[in-house]
């Protein structure tokens, strides 16, 4: 699965990207402040578009068709779930980059 445009919402700062960063390495505990910081980034990222197959999707709508919907059942069928920075990673066509642009 190849995207082809990845277009990040421009309210995303880069204490967003920090916030997100550290939340998807898991490396430490975050202040209630990082806690707000990262709904806002979820939700900022949820807005955020990717282009695939010739068609345009929020973040959450390609989320919800090409990923949920396809591999929900077999992660919870198997006790196994995906980290975030799976998801992430394949978002973004496989390519480890930083969020904000």
């Amino acid at each position: 699965m190849k995207l082809s445009a990845i277009q990040i919402t421009p309210n995303l700062t880069a204490e967003h990207d920090a916030v997100l960063t550290e939340y998807l390495r898991g490396e430490s505990r975050l202040t209630r402040m990082q806690w707000q910081q990262l709904r806002e980034a979820v939700d900022l990222l949820g807005q955020s578009e990717v282009t695939f197959q010739e068609r345009s999707y929020t973040f959450r709508q390609f989320y919800e068709t090409f990923i949920d919907r396809q591999f929900a059942d077999a992660f919870l069928g198997t006790g196994g779930k995906p980290s975030a920075a799976d998801i992430l990673y394949l978002l973004v066509g496989g390519v480890r980059v930083g969020l904000c642009v």
